[in-house]
């Protein structure tokens, strides 16, 4: 299986994520980590052993109306990016935990067969918006059904 990791921004999206890479990695599965620009995740991903690509990425909700037109800017390179990423890569599944780089990578994601991983603490938030893209077929928290 080749396996596609798109998490990054705190350690509660990206310590999961390490969690399933390391056992998917050690099962003989093809894994590649998408990070953002200037993210703390590469930094453990690479001391993990796994190859990582960082992509632009930056948060909308909740920013001024003067940072707004910049980071829309950013996702929108981030999209770009992240379907040539999609392209060579090839993956056969995304995992998304959380991040604002999970938003350009599920959007260049939503034209190709792939399924999508849901699984986040804050499952409901990150469901919503990875929702609107695809319907995933795996979550870890009860209720999250609801929002699907």
């Amino acid at each position: 299986m080749r396996l596609l990791i798109c998490a990054g921004g705190t350690g509660g999206g990206v310590y999961p994520a390490l969690t399933v890479s390391e056992i998917l990695n050690h099962k003989g599965h093809t894994l590649l980590w998408v990070g953002s620009e200037g993210g703390m995740e590469k930094e453990l991903v690479e001391r993990a052993g796994l190859p990582f690509q960082a992509i632009p990425a930056a948060g909308v909700h909740g920013v001024s109306l003067k940072k707004l037109p910049g980071n829309l800017s950013q996702l929108w390179k981030g999209y770009h990016r992240s379907k040539q990423i999609l392209k060579e890569f090839d993956p056969d599944v995304l995992l998304f935990t959380g991040g604002y780089v999970a938003i350009p990578m599920a959007l260049a994601g939503k034209k190709t067969p792939i399924a999508a991983l849901c699984a986040r603490y804050r499952a409901r938030v990150s469901a919503k918006s990875v929702g609107k893209v695809f319907r995933p077929y795996c979550h870890h928290q009860r209720g999250i059904a609801q929002v699907f």
